[in-house]
């Protein structure tokens, strides 16, 4: 099979096993909320199968991923982009409680400015 389309495979399969990490479900857990076999998903997440459309926009609504985010491929323009990262952290913040979303927020903006500081000094 053609390599492009081998390399897509892995990283939307990747990409959904970060999503699903995110939001700390299991295979089986998720496999349920996505209506699928459990070796279907584990398929998926290996780059073994390309998930139909349907699976995809599934995936989207549970993980808060964009469509573009699962399929993006280098070298295509994103207006924002969004590391595995990020969309881990926005998973982890979506169920915890107000007060913890301040403290997290308070913590990510000292941290950008630390990093903003320590560039500054660099120059």
């Amino acid at each position: 099979m053609d390599a492009k389309i081998e390399n897509l495979k892995r990283l939307i399969g990747h990409r959904v096993k970060v999503g699903r990490e995110g939001l700390g479900m299991t295979q089986e857990e998720f496999s349920e909320r996505l209506e699928r076999s459990v070796p279907a998903l584990s398929n998926m997440e290996r780059g073994v199968s390309l998930p139909p459309l349907d699976v995809l926009l599934k995936v989207t609504e549970l993980t808060g991923q964009s469509l573009s985010d699962l399929v993006q491929t280098a070298g295509q323009e994103q207006t924002n982009p969004m590391s595995d990262r990020e969309i881990e952290l926005m998973n982890l913040a979506a169920g915890m409680p107000q007060t913890d979303l301040e403290i997290l927020v308070s913590l990510s903006r000292l941290l950008k400015n630390r990093e903003a500081a320590s560039n500054a000094n660099d120059t």
